[in-house]
């Protein structure tokens, strides 16, 4: 009889796993958007999880995130699957090498199978690694893979002396509501947000934690 309950094996991707990474969709639903509330003056109390604060002046600039439940729920297409379907060959290949040149691409196998991938670029001189992608085959989320692969990540970044990570960073979109949990889970800190940072304009999140925790 097959066992059901194979083991998750981490480990660094080989080239033959990268285009099985492409395969996996990236896409996601969500429940909730979050708000940006900026407000001048005293910051004062808030009932909710995400703010930060920073001093202009003489005058402190607060901003606070409110998550807003969406009437329905809803899937967001991620950018691979985007790709994917918009059969963009060139967007594909340019993705293929930035994960090769990447500090470290890992990847989640089950029973020799790619179930997900993690992406991390060092920002030379910083001490940071710059998380650009975190993805769990849509089947086989809530099983505990991302954690998995974050803790490997910290491991890695912990004893390979030569990279020198201290911390992570990463960017979520305001509508990934279920990442912005995991990353509260996993010990991330909201730290800021910007503007700029996708090509239509939408706001995203910044998160960061340290490698040790």
């Amino acid at each position: 009889m097959r066992n059901s309950a194979q083991p998750i094996e981490i480990r660094v991707a080989e080239e033959s796993d990268l285009e099985a990474c492409l395969q996996i969709d990236d896409s996601y639903a969500t429940t909730h958007t979050w708000q940006v509330e900026p407000m001048r003056g005293e910051p004062g109390a808030t009932p909710y999880t995400l703010s930060s604060s920073v001093t202009l002046g003489d005058s402190p600039l607060s901003v606070t995130f409110r998550p807003v439940r969406f009437p329905r729920a809803r899937r967001i297409v991620g950018p691979v699957a985007t790709l994917m379907r918009d059969n963009n060959e060139a967007g594909l290949q340019q993705r293929l090498r930035q994960w090769r040149t990447a500090d470290l691409t890992q990847v989640a196998m089950l029973d020799g199978r790619v179930c997900g991938y993690t992406i991390v670029s060092v920002v030379r001189g910083s001490g940071i690694g710059w998380i650009s992608a975190l993805v769990v085959d849509g089947s086989m989320r809530g099983r505990g893979i991302g954690s998995m692969m974050v803790a490997a990540a910290r491991r890695w970044a912990r004893y390979n002396q030569g990279v020198n990570v201290r911390s992570f960073m990463l960017e979520l979109h305001t509508r990934n509501h279920p990442a912005v949990s995991f990353c509260k889970k996993q010990g991330f800190n909201f730290c800021g947000y910007t503007d700029y940072s996708f090509s239509n304009g939408d706001i995203v999140l910044l998160f960061a934690s340290p490698v040790v925790i």
